[in-house]
């Protein structure tokens, strides 16, 4: 299995979540920071995680952002992971997972919340 786990990290919670899903389903582990200045991203791996921290209720700017450049998900198995340090994320998840089925190819499978309290 080829597994990438994307990450957006403000605080490094969520960098902490991504790296210890990465080891446990020996996946490649790639900052959205680092990706965000491309024209487009191309997404890598059969299995692709993307954790991000709840930001007042909604997915941060930036992982929107990503998620923009991304022409198809070709299918994948994707999986969302939301960070939270209150009340439980309802919202970010769903907007995540309307923008992912907004491309070609994309659903979301899968997803989590972890409070970090």
């Amino acid at each position: 299995m080829n597994a990438v786990v994307y990450y957006f990290s403000g605080t490094g919670n969520s960098f902490a979540v991504a790296k210890d899903i990465a080891d446990r389903i020996n996946a490649e582990v790639l900052s959205i920071a680092a990706m965000i200045h491309s024209r487009k991203v191309n997404i890598s791996g059969e299995v692709v995680g993307i954790v991000f921290p709840d930001y007042h209720s909604s997915l941060p700017n930036i992982v929107k952002r990503f998620i923009g450049k991304i022409d198809t998900f070709d299918e994948k198995y994707i999986f969302g992971v939301c960070t939270y340090g209150g009340k439980g994320p309802g919202l970010p998840i769903r907007y995540l997972k309307k923008l992912i089925e907004s491309k070609k190819g994309g659903k979301l499978a899968a997803e989590f919340a972890v409070c970090i309290l």
